[in-house]
């Protein structure tokens, strides 16, 4: 993720809405998947690979996620479905909510096959609120319009709530 981009500015928007909404009982913590040389899922065994193996632990010590995606050609990235293919079972019971950005508004249901799959599979629960934005969405380069903070304020919201009251 090109630390300039307008993904950029959303993740440490996230991240600044959490910490501001933590009573210090949470830790939070970036996944940024340009920093990690994640081998590709190919069915080889890729279980005592270091960073698998991290990753996995990170993902399976959190009670909730917030899964960040640029969308393309109506689906999530394929680092994020590799990431998922390598960490498998550390998805199991997680609550997890979803960020999307993309270049066009009619993508906006493209995480459900996502979404359905971590709640057959893994029995996630999926947080009832998306964040879809895109490009008309942003007011200046590092400002986005009041319709996109109410939702990423109550998306926060929500998910602290969930891992709260059910964990």
């Amino acid at each position: 993720m090109n630390k300039d981009s307008k993904s950029s500015f959303i993740t440490d928007l996230l991240i600044k809405k959490i910490n501001e909404k933590n009573d210090s009982k949470f830790n939070s913590e970036l996944i940024l998947l340009s920093e990690f040389d994640i081998p590709l899922c190919n069915g080889s065994n890729h279980l005592n690979n270091k960073i698998v193996l991290d990753l996995n632990h990170k993902i399976n010590k959190s009670d909730g996620i917030i899964i960040f995606t640029p969308i393309y050609n109506y689906n999530i990235n394929s680092a994020l479905k590799n990431l998922i293919e390598m960490t498998g079972n550390a998805w199991k019971e997680k609550f997890l909510a979803f960020v999307c950005i993309a270049g066009g508004e009619k993508s906006y249901m493209s995480v459900m096959s996502l979404a359905n799959s971590l709640m057959l599979d893994h029995r996630c629960v999926i947080i009832p609120r998306f964040v879809y934005v895109t490009g008309t969405d942003f007011i200046t380069d590092s400002k986005l319009n009041d319709n996109i903070m109410t939702r990423i304020n109550g998306l926060v919201d929500d998910l602290i709530k969930f891992v709260k009251s059910l964990t």
